[in-house]
């Protein structure tokens, strides 16, 4: 077997991803496999990768993620990844805690063809919450999408992940991903005070895989030995579908078009 060399990717942090080397301009390959599958896969690259410092801190390796989705009122952002379209974006705000203690990121996952672009901007518990209660930020590139297509909070979505880095120079990134819940924003606030969550049944585990151009050999023999086929697992299309399976749809897009106005509330 052949692989490149290795050299730490990042160091430890306060919070979780900020220092992602998959950041910018990368492929990103998601897979579902078996519980059985995935334990073979962590046997299969414990000499290549290391679990980032973050599932490291956890005694059963994984750590939760939160996100606020953003779309319009006619959902066209969800539409746009169910439709297939080449060059498409994403916006939420993503955050690791719900203590009001941690930071939040602003981002704004773009696609084209297969490569992401994610920009994401750090910021405070108490700006993000200024957000959301009144519809500006500082975030320029966040707001200008915002903008674009009249984005209004939508959906609420959290997951465990497991994560793994690559040991050496190539910047690499693995995740298991288990438990998706979904819930739909009735509180613009981060923590809602009466969450509504409701399971998004997922068959296997989520098996992401994010690299840059600089891919190691063994990757590719990972996806052969394992007989990986790419597939469509957004988060966040399949929990609008989930309400949509539950009749629900429409009384969402009917909040959105009421949650219009959120946008032009006076920042003062």
């Amino acid at each position: 077997m052949v692989f490149l060399g290795c050299k730490a990717l990042s160091q430890s942090s306060p919070t979780p991803e900020p220092l992602d080397g998959t950041l910018t301009s990368r492929y990103e390959c998601k897979y579902l496999v078996t519980e059985m599958a995935a334990d073979r896969i962590r046997r299969f690259i414990a000499p290549f990768m290391r679990l980032d410092p973050y599932s490291e801190r956890r005694h059963d390796r994984r750590y939760p993620v939160y996100s606020l989705y953003l779309d319009s009122p006619r959902l066209s952002l969800y539409g746009d990844t169910v439709q297939g379209v080449r060059n498409r974006f994403k916006l939420r705000l993503r955050y690791y805690t719900q203590d009001g203690d941690g930071p939040v990121f602003f981002e704004v996952k773009r696609r084209s063809d297969q490569i992401v672009n994610k920009s994401r901007e750090v910021s405070d518990w108490q700006a993000a919450q200024k957000f959301l209660q009144k519809g500006n930020h500082d975030a320029a590139e966040f707001m200008e999408s915002c903008d674009r297509v009249g984005a209004v909070p939508a959906m609420r979505i959290r997951y465990m992940r497991e994560a793994y880095e690559c040991a050496g120079h190539a910047p690499v990134r693995l995740t298991f991903d288990t438990d998706l819940h979904h819930c739909i924003v009735s509180d613009y606030d981060l923590t809602e005070s009466r969450p509504n969550w409701h399971p998004t049944p997922v068959s296997g585990v989520i098996l992401e895989i994010k690299f840059t151009e600089r891919k190691p050999l063994w990757l590719d023999e990972l996806v052969h030995v394992f007989e990986l086929y790419k597939q469509s697992v957004a988060k966040y299309v399949r929990s609008v579908d989930c309400v949509a399976d539950r009749g629900a749809l429409q009384a969402l897009q009917a909040k959105l078009s009421m949650s219009a106005p959120w946008r032009f509330a006076s920042a003062d």
